[in-house]
């Protein structure tokens, strides 16, 4: 019926300007109705996919620099420790 995989592969057009975030996306088919949800269809699941790999990638984000803050804050601790004890053993002799 012209609504497998291949089909649709060969009517459709995407296209991106450069330097812009536009995405343009064509669809020809002999029915208004089928070129309109073809063209809502893909473009939803892009932006949806796109979304998610932004969240994903801001929680990445998130867990990689919190490690790193909770390293230095050891790091840090363990020198306050050291300096607090120097000064108790130094001010006692």
């Amino acid at each position: 019926m012209g609504y497998d995989a291949a089909t649709i592969s060969k009517r459709i057009a995407i296209s991106h300007e450069d330097n812009s975030d536009f995405i343009t996306v064509e669809f020809t088919s002999d029915n208004t109705f089928m070129s309109v949800f073809v063209v809502n269809t893909l473009s939803k699941d892009f932006i949806n996919n796109y979304s998610f790999d932004l969240i994903s990638n801001k929680n990445q984000s998130i867990l990689v620099l919190d490690s790193i803050l909770q390293k230095k804050e050891a790091v840090m601790n363990d020198k306050n420790q050291q300096l607090k004890e120097y000064k108790i053993k130094n001010e006692s002799t």
